[in-house]
């Protein structure tokens, strides 16, 4: 029994051993989450720093997160106009963080082509160029996304590279399928549009399988109430269309599309754009694909 116990502070020492080498990855939001986590599992210690529930497009680091950043392996992060905080912080930290950017991995969609759809586009800066953030909404560019993950922790951590690209293969392989089941689904489906009674982060995922839509705000917009003039154009756009269902996001209120859908006898469906998940989904390991693979039945009916 004393020889057990003389063996327990060593085996405790080999039992922390994975952990003490294992990479400090830090991701701002869910998706970035959810895509480092199917690469890296057990190889990485993963902090993202929107907290469950927390609308993305307010967040503000703390000075927690700043350290958190400042001593990760590798920091994974949006890239678009609401991340100027991270261009401000990695120019000004005196040592070399390993960041990677969602945008800086894709070709990158102008926001001004969801303005020709909306209404509420004039406080929008028309002096320069944005670029539309919810890459993660088209299956195909998360394919993308997890193939520069692997490739950007072999780097850092060659002695499993292989590790990284077989998982990063197999969770392409399942958006691969999904990506096929949108083709197939929008393909047959009578419509083509839908109407979306809040912002638009599905510019991707529209731009992808060829659909259209109306909307009421873009997909970054700073500007959640509509005016007058937006809610009359999509209610009369319901109308003209003869459509059943008005969209919403998740987390969304649902003032607006109640009112439009009230207004044209049509029901409220939701669409996820994955930004975020409530605590529950967090606590119960809810996948990105999981979330897009819902929106299949939402535009199963939609569409129809």
């Amino acid at each position: 029994m004393k020889f057990i116990f003389k063996l327990l502070p060593l085996f405790c020492i080999f039992w922390l051993i994975p952990k003490a080498f294992a990479l400090n990855i830090v991701t701002t939001n869910y998706p970035a989450y959810d895509l480092v986590f199917h690469v890296a599992k057990d190889k990485a210690n993963i902090q993202v720093l929107l907290k469950p529930g927390a609308d993305a497009h307010s967040f503000e680091p703390t000075p927690r997160d700043i350290a958190s950043i400042e001593k990760s392996d590798l920091f994974f992060y949006i890239g678009g106009e609401n991340d100027e905080w991270i261009r401000r912080l990695l120019k000004a930290m005196s040592n070399n963080i390993n960041s990677l950017s969602m945008l800086e991995c894709i070709d990158p969609l102008k926001e001004s082509l969801a303005f020709e759809h909306t209404l509420e586009n004039h406080h929008h800066h028309e002096h320069e160029i944005a670029f539309d953030e919810h890459v993660w909404t088209a299956p195909k560019n998360n394919i993308k996304l997890l193939k520069v993950i692997a490739q950007k922790l072999s780097e850092i951590d060659p002695n499993n590279k292989d590790f990284y690209h077989k998982n990063a293969q197999a969770y392409s392989e399942r958006f691969a399928q999904l990506d096929q089941k949108f083709q197939d689904l929008i393909k047959s489906s009578q419509r083509k549009i839908i109407i979306v009674a809040d912002r638009f982060p599905f510019l991707y995922f529209a731009h992808d399988y060829g659909l259209d839509y109306y909307a009421a705000f873009s997909g970054c917009a700073e500007d959640t109430e509509a005016s007058a003039k937006t809610i009359s154009f999509l209610i009369e756009k319901v109308k003209e269309l003869k459509i059943n269902y008005v969209i919403k996001q998740e987390f969304s209120a649902l003032k607006l599309a109640n009112t439009i859908a009230s207004e044209t006898d049509s029901e409220v469906l939701t669409l996820n754009a994955c930004h975020n998940l409530s605590k529950e989904q967090y606590q119960n390991k809810v996948e990105m694909i999981e979330l897009l693979e819902n929106n299949l039945e939402t535009l199963k009916k939609a569409l129809n």
